[in-house]
């Protein structure tokens, strides 16, 4: 077998600002040794950061975030250091592996909105926690034989660093080791049309037929992502023993969406903007790592019905609400009540909806991109 390591002196072009999933693995190792020989730089303590030119299909090797609830680590190695001994570690293996840090920050906003009772109130909305992320390989397609032999290693990987005092990690039947959890991923600097292009990979094919609302029904070129959904996994670190991070810990490996989760909200948010008598044309697009809401059908970059899309749906940073508001309801009419902006200078907007659900009996709240990105639409095979 063959590998091409990516350059390792490619400069930093900065971090996506989309949520990504965050556990996974390594590279390039066979069942018992390395499958590729190629050399890889490996200067102890240097930082490797993740950029556009590596991947496009890499493995995730593991996420770190305190384990403390106030997200500041008492005593012990930071995220940082724990991601720069794991990406020592792997470079230094004989062969070694190609491996980068990324960072995910993860935004806060404060939702304005309206209790059962008519009454105003904030709410702070959180959609992931800050993480230091190790990814690691540089592969063509998920489907790449050495990607796989690498992935079915890294499972069983123990990695000395992760073995020190402060280290916790969830183990269950499925995931043993702390590395069990890792996967192949897309790299996540990628932004959803680059993505798409990946589109003759068989189950993204598969995955998205079918569907009332896939993206494959949409006859244009390009269209609208408004809305992401990732799935979510993650390492614990630092004051691990305290009942307070236990108590953390499960929270966040119970509570957050998982990649089925991020599918099936997508597929709400769809459906919600659909049935709003706004006229929203509203689809679905589900990767391996996440799932998006595109809105919009068009046949260029240049296409002037984007721009009624961008008023409705990206962020208006410091923008009067009142005004807002009244732009809204030029747009969509009625239904603007349903939209909303989060407060605290950011502007992003929100959907919020009730009588939703199964039985009808619950309310929904949606908050959107930023700063929405066009993307070519794939085209079914």
């Amino acid at each position: 077998m063959h590998c091409t390591p990516a350059p390792e002196t490619s400069p930093s072009r900065g971090l996506a600002r989309r949520l990504f999933l965050a556990c996974g693995l390594m590279t390039i190792l066979a069942p018992a040794t390395p499958v590729c020989a190629a050399r890889i730089d490996a200067v102890k303590g240097r930082e490797y950061r993740l950029t556009k030119q590596h991947g496009p299909w890499m493995i995730m090797v593991a996420s770190f975030r305190p384990a403390s609830p106030d997200g500041v680590v008492q005593e012990g190695k930071t995220p940082e250091q724990h991601a720069q001994d794991l990406v020592d570690e792997l470079r230094s293996l004989n062969p070694g592996i190609p491996a980068y840090t990324y960072r995910m920050e993860a935004p806060e906003d404060r939702v304005k909105t309206i209790d059962r009772r008519g009454r105003d109130e904030v709410r702070k909305l959180y959609t992931t926690y800050d993480q230091i992320c190790v990814l690691a390989g540089n592969y063509p397609s998920m489907d790449d034989k050495v990607a796989q032999a690498t992935l079915k290693w890294i499972k069983k990987y123990r990695a000395k660093c992760l073995q020190e005092e402060g280290v916790s990690w969830l183990e269950t039947q499925r995931r043993k080791g702390p590395l069990g959890g890792a996967f192949l991923t897309v790299n996540p600097l990628l932004s959803p049309e680059e993505v798409a292009q990946h589109q003759t990979d068989p189950l993204l094919q598969k995955i998205n037929s079918g569907s009332r609302y896939s993206l494959f029904k949409n006859e244009g070129k390009y269209t609208l992502v408004v809305c992401t959904f990732a799935g979510k996994q993650m390492a614990m670190l630092g004051d691990s023993n305290s009942p307070e991070a236990i108590r953390e810990f499960h929270k966040i490996t119970h509570d957050h969406s998982d990649l089925d989760e991020a599918s099936a909200n997508a597929w709400e948010l769809a459906v919600a903007l659909r049935e709003l008598s706004a006229n929203i044309d509203a689809y679905v697009w589900h990767d391996r790592y996440q799932s998006v809401v595109t809105v919009g059908s068009f046949d260029s970059p240049t296409d002037p019905k984007i721009q009624r899309y961008l008023q409705v749906f990206a962020a208006q940073p410091g923008a009067d609400e009142t005004q807002v508001a009244g732009m809204l309801q030029g747009l969509l009419g009625s239904s603007s009540i349903y939209f909303g902006m989060a407060a605290g200078g950011t502007g992003t907007k929100f959907l919020s909806i009730d009588n939703a659900g199964k039985k009808g009996n619950e309310r929904r709240m949606w908050l959107f991109d930023p700063e929405p990105l066009l993307m070519r639409v794939p085209k079914q095979r």
